[in-house]
């Protein structure tokens, strides 16, 4: 039941906590008040109480979990062979790019060394040389053809059709940034872009009026010279004519400038390959074809020379080795290394129902079973986003790194248990949980006894474990609460 306030009259109501006690259980009810402070003193029997005191109260989940490598790494050759060397054993430091042994190489070498002379015969100085002169040439070869071109067609249609083409790339580009919904930004530039594309389409249109009108006539007018004979004598009779070029003219001189541009692309590609600059993905030509293809030979013999040889690819200590000088191996594994250097990396596991109490950032004590009287400091580094469902139950998966350094060096897979701290409250108000009545969700309140009388406090709690609960306010170090159970009438 609640309380209620009418004309400034307080209506008593009866609180009452009642146990039936049967066969060892119980069972309780209580109502309480929704007012932030509110009390009945009434004349109780004998209860159990206990007396608010000062303490530390910690939430923790706790779990098992076994020393692991901070990194681990298995690996072998990277090609089949006879193990010709072998530089190390289990238990030995190495680091990374460091060589811990090798197959026999006298194959792989052959084929490098020859796939290095077959490089070296097409980028002599003299095929470099050929190669200067050909893209040379071929910028001679775009100009002549330009300008043939551009004689036909008039130079001004060839600028505008050059800004058509150049307007189309550009509006075509704004439109693919720009998707299915642009910003105004995006559509600002999309309009620029369409009216500039509309300026030189107009443009073009006037420049090839010019061209039938004007250009044409004044560059393709022929004087025509015949002798004719008028009274039967010779005379010389002059005419003119005006005879443009034809489509297929036009067209040809298209094409002959399209692939001097391509031949001159693919010279110039050509020549910087030859002097180590990277290839175009977009250059054609087949005069590629040789130096690419000796250029990848090379490199596949490169990779099969390296694939020889046993390369660490971390800082570590060699824990697994399962092979010997003499063995034919395979591309498998046949080496681990492991960085355990410090600090140490647990893998931990907790009951699925710590879920909330294990996460990212919280810390974390560490026992090893190796050494049993050392509690080490860590914190939470990983929380897997899925349930390890390799045993029986369910089990929460996490990493903890620790935060301090051991004196001893672990063996990979010692044991320890780790508790995860998820909450602390130091020198805290404490009460025990028997002597709290929920009156909401996250509502509580307590009855304190003084002078043989009970007062009802309603309380912010903080922490809660299975004995205690911590209290923030509305009550103090030495208040004396009920526990036990009691009955309360007015």
């Amino acid at each position: 039941m609640k309380n209620m306030f009418t004309s400034g009259k307080i209506r008593w109501l009866i609180l009452a906590i009642v146990i039936l006690a049967i066969a060892g259980g119980g069972y309780y009810y209580y109502s309480s008040t929704r007012t932030r402070r509110a009390s009945t003193t009434t004349a109780v029997a004998p209860v159990q109480t206990a007396t608010a005191f000062r303490g530390n109260i910690v939430l923790q989940a706790s779990g098992t979990g076994t020393l692991a490598p901070a990194n681990q790494i298995s690996f072998g050759f990277g090609t089949s062979g006879q193990i010709a060397e072998l530089n190390v054993k289990i238990g030995d430091q190495v680091h990374a790019g460091q060589a811990l042994g090798k197959i026999d190489d006298t194959t792989a070498k052959a084929a490098y060394e020859q796939a290095k002379r077959n490089l070296a015969d097409l980028s002599t100085p003299a095929a470099i040389a050929q190669a200067q002169q050909t893209a040379a040439q071929a910028y001679v070869d775009i100009t002549n053809a330009r300008t043939a071109l551009q004689r036909l067609i008039s130079p001004d249609v060839m600028y505008w059709e050059g800004q058509v083409a150049s307007a189309e790339e550009t509006l075509k580009a704004a439109q693919t940034d720009a998707g299915a919904s642009p910003t105004a930004e995006q559509q600002t530039k999309i309009d620029q872009a369409t009216a500039a594309l509309s300026h030189a389409q107009d443009n073009l249109q006037g420049a090839k009026l010019n061209y039938i009108n004007v250009y044409v006539p004044a560059t393709f007018k022929y004087t025509l010279t015949n002798q004719v004979t008028v009274d039967q004598k010779p005379t010389t009779v002059t005419s003119t004519e005006i005879v443009g070029p034809s489509d297929a003219e036009i067209a040809a001189a298209r094409a002959t400038y399209q692939l001097a541009i391509e031949k001159q692309t693919e010279a110039q590609a050509y020549l910087d390959l030859l002097n180590g600059k990277s290839l175009p993905q977009d250059v054609p030509g087949s005069s590629l074809t040789s130096l690419v293809a000796a250029q990848s030979a090379l490199q596949t013999a490169q990779d099969n020379l390296n694939a020889t040889q046993l390369i660490s690819p971390i800082n570590g200590t060699v824990t697994s080795l399962t092979a010997n000088v003499g063995d034919n191996v395979g591309a498998t594994s046949i080496i681990t290394v492991a960085d355990i250097s410090q600090p140490y990396t647990v893998d931990a596991f907790f009951d699925s129902g710590d879920w909330l109490n294990v996460q990212t950032g919280y810390d974390a004590n560490i026992t090893f079973d190796v050494l049993p009287d050392q509690t080490l400091k860590g914190k939470v580094t990983v929380v897997y986003p899925t349930l390890d469902t390799s045993s029986n139950s369910p089990l929460v998966h996490v990493t903890v790194k620790l935060t301090e350094a051991v004196a001893s060096v672990l063996p990979v897979g010692a044991t320890a248990s780790v508790d995860v701290i998820s909450g602390q409250a130091n020198n805290a108000v404490l009460i025990p949980v028997e002597a709290l009545h929920q009156t909401d969700p996250g509502k509580y309140a307590v009855f304190i006894k003084a002078n043989g009388k009970l007062t009802l406090h309603l309380i912010d709690i903080g922490l809660k474990d299975a004995s205690y609960a911590e209290v923030k306010s509305g009550l103090q170090v030495g208040d004396v609460v009920t526990t036990g159970i009691a009955t309360v009438q007015q």
